[in-house]
């Protein structure tokens, strides 16, 4: 029979070992990423202009921001770098995408022109017709009188334009309209002097830098009499100031 010292011993070596053995074990693992969002919630860029995204990770009931591989579904639309700067470079829609530890977050951008601000050029008659008691001299002397000087103060919110527009020097009206999806401007808007209306219809133009606009639109003036005349015409010159 052992001496109760050497029991002792053995039950004393043994709980040592058996403590050694549970804290050599591995760690538990902290937990996964169960969702990946991006930030802001930015949707729409205007041509040229940037955006830095972040994205963050939620690890059980926390979470973190986190570096992600961020990339883009159309880059000659939208480029994005490592850091998750994103530059509109063409008209359109691209999806940015950030991925990390095997979860995935997106966010669809639509791009399109920046049509804010002023707009300063001439357009130049290209057709001309007359109808009910408009002569047609009236054409004649319009065509002899082109190009004419044209000014736009536009508000761009998303798509959606409105402002004000000066053709030849003295007429003076409102405008509103939108952007079609392919970046072409659309406009609509009419002036009145004394009995004599000026409508702007199917203006159609398109800018690629946000610096040049070319286009055209039609210009119809009716009066109290029978009859309008309506002239279509081309941008020329047309610039941001």
């Amino acid at each position: 029979m052992k001496p109760l010292f050497q029991v002792l011993l053995l039950l004393a070596v043994a709980a040592v070992a058996a403590c050694n053995s549970k804290s050599s074990s591995p760690a538990s693992p902290s937990g996964s990423v169960t969702e990946l969002t991006i930030s802001p919630a930015t949707d729409f860029l205007k041509l040229k202009a940037t955006e830095r995204f972040t994205a963050t990770a939620r690890v059980g009931a926390s979470t973190r921001e986190v570096t992600p591989r961020w990339s883009s579904d159309a880059a000659h639309i939208a480029t994005v770098d490592g850091g998750g700067l994103v530059t509109a470079v063409g008209v359109g829609s691209a999806t940015i995408i950030a991925d990390y530890e095997g979860q995935q977050a997106t966010r669809l951008i639509q791009v399109l022109p920046d049509y804010a601000g002023r707009w300063v050029g001439q357009f130049v008659v290209d057709e001309c017709s007359v109808s009910g008691a408009f002569q047609a001299q009236w054409c004649q002397q319009i065509r002899a009188s082109s190009p004419f000087p044209a000014r736009l103060d536009l508000v761009q919110t998303r798509n959606a334009i409105s402002g004000s527009w000066v053709l030849q020097e003295d007429a003076t009206g409102t405008l509103t309209g939108d952007i079609a999806t392919n970046g072409t401007l659309r406009l609509q808007g009419s002036v009145h002097r004394g009995d004599v209306t000026t409508s702007i219809s199917s203006w159609e133009s398109t800018t690629t830098d946000n610096a040049v606009m070319t286009g055209g639109f039609t210009l119809t003036w009716t009066a109290s009499v029978p009859g309008q005349a309506t002239t279509k015409v081309t941008l020329r010159d047309f610039r941001k100031r």
